[in-house]
């Protein structure tokens, strides 16, 4: 790393000097308000998520966290000196989550929803609260056994800022096979 020559205290906008027409940080946008987001931030809440309709059916919250060494991205999975140093795609899971379904370290799981299911090992961790499945990303489809990856659960539907994919927005269940 290279420190970099900052004043301390570091206070950037103690005096104002934002990029808006008045200097200040504005907390209501008329541009914002003309495209129809609304001039102010509002909560959207999540169409799946905790609370959410498909919570009685998939009250697991999907994540798809990077946790592996040797992937800068998806493009280093399939490289022999990368995935297989990494082992293989699995789901991790709360120990209290993993006792509710009666599943162990190294079962084959069923991870599914209404748009997919995938198949995978477990692997239990005090890392994540209750309520969380974490699949980590980087494992392209055809590494999975089913030739399904974490993607296939997740919508196509684009959010309400920016158009993205809500992948944070997605539910699961997870059952022993």
């Amino acid at each position: 790393f290279v420190r970099l020559d900052l004043p301390a205290p570091l206070l950037p906008y103690a005096d104002g000097g934002f990029a808006t027409a008045t200097g200040t940080c504005n907390l209501w946008s008329d541009h914002l308000e003309a495209t129809g987001q609304g001039g102010a931030p509002n909560f959207t809440p999540a169409a799946e998520g905790p609370g959410s309709a498909l919570a009685e059916r998939f009250p697991l919250v999907l994540l798809t966290p990077k946790v592996h060494t040797r992937f800068l991205n998806s493009s280093y999975s399939h490289l022999p000196k990368h995935g297989p140093a990494e082992g293989a795609p699995y789901v991790e899971l709360d120990p209290a989550d993993a006792a509710f379904r009666g599943v162990g370290e190294g079962d084959i799981v069923s991870v599914f929803n209404e748009r997919a299911r995938l198949r995978l090992p477990v692997r239990i961790s005090t890392r994540l609260r209750p309520g969380v499945a974490a699949i980590p990303w980087g494992w392209w489809a055809g590494q999975h056994d089913d030739g399904l990856g974490a993607n296939s659960l997740t919508s196509g539907a684009p959010t309400d800022w920016g158009g993205g994919v809500a992948y944070s927005d997605t539910l699961v269940d997870v059952s022993r096979d």
